[in-house]
């Protein structure tokens, strides 16, 4: 059963409609990711969770009550701010103390309880500092231990290391989960950033346009897009129209065939072949291979991210291993047996259209409707 639950939230500002009947649930312990693009609701989602806004429609549960119209301060919330809102006439310490301070706890309790949340946040040397006088990522922390020292039943995040440079933010955001996950704190986290979602979240809300697009882990949205919006949105997706065959087929090129998952729900006709990068692998110019000529390379390491044109136009990325082919040559595309790659579903869509991945021998995979 889920500690948080959120019934058909909507919202409007004016005559925009910012969120649409979102439905979510987050049980306890769990941290749950709202993800999204500018303008998508997910800040005002949480800010409907945290009681700064109020839905049009739909109800906010914790637990066996409803804090729907409950004022803010009486959610017993923790929250963590995009710009940290410490203060910096304060010392470390006297940050983490002020929620404690401000219900009238006793000061001995404060003490021992703001030395215990910054041993907790390895900041237990820093107690004396000024705000000024410590990091970033350390600032992070400070507003962690803040929000944590009243003991809320539930922790929100609003994009909390957008502040921070990205070598800082990749430590950081690791940092913290390691934190939640040793406190068993339930938390909802905001970002924009995929990497981020999927670093910190049991789960991911991926919103888009007020609609909640897809509930479900980061392999659930990479691997098993609900909709077209999703593949796009999580990770590099190419896209290739194909052809339907009777025998569960697509025909990508002339002449080229791969093999479908969720063939029997494919059936003939015009479709969208999705690939990430490492579904398939350049070979040599053959049978079965859709020709292509590659326009760009990009290294990373592990691998050579290769683009390519195939000879009816359409761009693919392709991530090489070993071996990638220089620009200007001329290479041909294969699937990879095995490689997961579920990509069958119907969305909704002005123009609709069948999304099939293909590869050489992955399971199939019902639409969603």
């Amino acid at each position: 059963m889920a500690f948080l639950e959120l019934d058909r939230i909507g919202k409007r500002f004016g005559s925009t409609r910012v969120l649409e009947d979102v439905t979510a649930g987050v049980v306890e312990g769990e941290t749950l990711v709202l993800l999204g693009p500018s303008g998508s609701g997910k800040t005002t989602l949480l800010r409907i969770i945290a009681g700064f806004e109020t839905p049009e429609n739909g109800s906010v549960r914790v637990g066996d009550e409803d804090v729907t119209n409950l004022a803010p301060a009486k959610r017993n919330f923790g929250m963590v701010f995009q710009h940290y809102a410490l203060f910096p006439h304060q010392t470390v310490a006297e940050n983490v103390a002020f929620g404690l301070a401000a219900q009238g706890v006793d000061r001995a309790k404060i003490a021992t309880r703001v030395e215990e949340l910054l041993d907790l946040v390895e900041l237990g040397e820093l107690g004396a500092r000024a705000i000024h006088e410590i990091s970033g990522g350390q600032q992070q922390r400070v507003a962690l231990a803040r929000a944590l020292a009243p003991g809320p039943r539930l922790l929100l995040l609003d994009e909390p290391l957008s502040n921070l440079d990205p070598t800082l933010r990749e430590r950081t955001r690791r940092q913290l989960r390691e934190l939640l996950g040793r406190v068993g704190m339930t938390a909802v986290w905001v970002t924009h950033e995929q990497q981020e979602a999927f670093d910190v979240g049991d789960r991911i809300a991926l919103l888009d346009g007020g609609h909640l697009q897809q509930l479900g882990t980061a392999e659930d949205l990479y691997q098993r897009p609900a909709t077209p919006f999703v593949a796009d949105f999580v990770g590099q997706a190419s896209w290739l129209p194909g052809v339907g065959e009777a025998d569960g087929s697509v025909s990508v090129a002339a002449g080229v065939r791969w093999r479908a998952t969720a063939a029997d729900e494919l059936g003939e006709g015009p479709v969208e072949v999705l690939l990430r990068p490492e579904d398939c692998r350049l070979k040599e110019p053959g049978e079965g291979r859709l020709p292509a000529r590659v326009t760009a390379r990009r290294f990373a390491g592990f691998a050579t991210y290769v683009e390519l044109v195939t000879d009816d136009g359409r761009t693919l990325t392709v991530a090489a291993e070993d071996g990638a082919p220089e620009v200007g040559a001329r290479t041909g595309v294969e699937p990879i047996p095995g490689r997961p790659s579920p990509r069958s579903f119907a969305a909704a869509m002005t123009e609709p259209r069948r999304c099939s991945g293909a590869d050489a021998g992955s399971p199939s995979r019902s639409p969603h409707s």
